[in-house]
């Protein structure tokens, strides 16, 4: 692993599946785009968690609070959308990251 910063020794946190494993029931989903090389994981308790290419947590870059219970996700890489869908019906974000 490459430290995050420069001059410093610092390795940044490196999250394993398995490690996603032990804090929630399991996943639900795993959704890949190759445009911006971030995957999203859907646990089966809703969560979400996006991973950039080293596997290391980042901040959502959008407020996902407003949707809940998503069992599904595809990244449209295309026209830059995210789609997810789930019991609450399907909703598409405009995705910049």
């Amino acid at each position: 692993m490459w430290p995050s910063n420069p001059g410093s020794s610092r390795k940044p946190a490196v999250v394993r599946m398995t490690d996603i494993m032990k804090h929630h029931m399991g996943i639900s989903c795993v959704a890949y785009s190759s445009k911006y090389r971030l995957y999203l994981v859907i646990t089966c308790d809703f969560q979400f968690i996006f991973l950039n290419e080293l596997n290391i947590v980042i901040k959502p870059p959008h407020d996902m609070k407003i949707i809940r219970l998503v069992t599904q996700a595809h990244f449209y890489d295309e026209k830059d959308m995210l789609i997810t869908g789930g019991i609450k019906g399907v909703f598409i974000f405009k995705f910049d990251y």
